[in-house]
């Protein structure tokens, strides 16, 4: 599937929603490629700064800066290193007085 949204686009302080398989997230842009990510139980149980590396297939093939439905959200945690989350169903732009 090619539905997503280019996150190397997005205005920092963009907030996005990302619903995969198993999980529910919340992802507001940082600059230089970061993000605060919340949303898994171990990995991000609390909003964390990660490098936002962008989506993957399962496979070493990665589209950069990119959260893609079908796709598995690849990002760099501090302590955990490379995640890889299942794959997304959905993403979208959350707008700020949404956000909780």
């Amino acid at each position: 599937m090619e539905d997503g949204i280019q996150t190397d686009s997005l205005t920092p302080g963009t907030l996005l929603e990302v619903a995969t398989r198993s999980r529910s997230y919340r992802v507001e842009i940082l600059p230089g490629g970061e993000a605060l990510i919340s949303g898994h139980p171990k990995y991000c149980p609390e909003p964390t700064c990660v490098r936002l590396h962008g989506s993957t297939w399962g496979h070493s093939l990665l589209r950069l800066h990119y959260i893609g439905k079908g796709m598995n959200l690849e990002f760099g945690h501090p302590q955990f290193g490379i995640v890889h989350t299942s794959p997304v169903l959905d993403v979208r732009e959350v707008a700020p007085n949404l956000a909780a």
